[in-house]
């Protein structure tokens, strides 16, 4: 019988491990290997170079800028994303009056979800040519809003290098929030009611309530969200490409890491260069899974300990209870 179910499991992950294997794995194996050799698409030798590519990069400024721009947007755009994500879910999930006996959600919740979830609807290339039209310098919606207000004196938003990448960073957390409000709304409206009847009763504001409650009861969904928001934020090439002027302009402000790979291998024919990038790139995001992975599995770890810890303490002291009855 055991044998059996073990064929069944082994023939069930035969195809998706084949498919990982086909799609994912034997790509990224050669893009490792192009990336020790000076291939280019409409040369036919192939060079083995060994560590010059990576030698290169050490002295590429247009590598450093990009890298400098990811790491700016993969530490704003996130942290900002889910915090306003947090926010909203809160005020969806407990925005009605809070009583004892329950919270309940705000009034027209599942319409604001609706909408706030709408831009997940559109692709990156509509959001890019919408955005487009926002920060148009000349009749741009954001200029006009701004004029309402009195403010005249507008930056070109996507021209000045000192505002481009922040406005690719506002593109990218406007079209990014209302996803993460539904999963952590959905997260939220899982934890036991009966916490927050105790806080009210204890008469804790809604505030300490989202702190000492529903935070740290979603702690993992939060961190899942977060990853996902990261990732997103290293790569940026479709927006970057789409809504910013040239090749990650003006003066490389734009410029990616993930863009950078794209304009070497498929405009300047630089191959090798480029997959040396390429895998700098994905050791970036595998080095950032593992170490949050880490750090949650440490944080699981001190959470059982206490949880032990408890038990233990309630146990003794139902067994001195119960010599003192005695």
């Amino acid at each position: 019988m055991k044998a059996e179910k073990y064929r069944f499991v082994i023939l069930a992950l035969l195809v998706p491990l084949a498919a990982f294997s086909l799609l994912t794995a034997w790509p990224l194996i050669q893009a490792i290997a192009y990336s020790f050799t000076d291939w280019e698409a409409y040369n036919p030798e192939v060079n083995f170079t060994g560590l010059e590519n990576y030698q290169r990069m050490m002295n590429d400024q247009v590598f450093w800028r990009a890298l400098q721009n990811n790491v700016y947007l993969v530490a704003l755009a996130p942290l900002i994303t889910v915090v306003i994500a947090l926010f909203l879910a809160a005020m969806l999930n407990t925005g009605g009056a809070s009583k004892v006996g329950g919270v309940r959600p705000a009034f027209g919740a599942e319409f604001y979800r609706v909408v706030y979830f709408f831009p997940q609807v559109l692709s990156i290339a509509v959001l890019a040519v919408m955005f487009q039209n926002i920060f148009n310098p000349r009749n741009g919606l954001l200029n006009a809003v701004l004029g309402s207000f009195g403010i005249r004196d507008f930056p070109g938003w996507l021209s000045d290098s000192k505002w481009a990448l922040t406005s690719v960073m506002l593109v990218l957390v406007w079209a990014g929030v209302g996803f993460y409000v539904v999963i952590l709304n959905a997260a939220m409206a899982g934890v036991d009611p009966g916490l927050y009847e105790a806080a009210l009763l204890d008469g804790a504001s809604p505030s300490r309530q989202f702190l000492y409650i529903t935070l740290p009861s979603i702690r993992d969904t939060v961190i899942v969200c977060w990853i996902y928001a990261f990732i997103i934020a290293l790569d940026g090439f479709a927006l970057v490409q789409i809504l910013t002027i040239g090749p990650g302009g003006p003066d490389y402000s734009t410029m990616v890491l993930g863009y950078y790979v794209y304009s070497l291998a498929f405009s300047e024919s630089k191959y090798g260069y480029a997959s040396a990038i390429g895998v700098v790139l994905a050791i970036i995001t595998i080095a950032f899974s593992v170490f949050t992975s880490l750090i949650t599995r440490e944080r699981d770890k001190e959470a059982r300990a206490r949880k032990k810890a408890a038990k233990a303490a309630k146990r003794a002291l139902a067994s001195s209870g119960k010599e003192v009855a005695a």
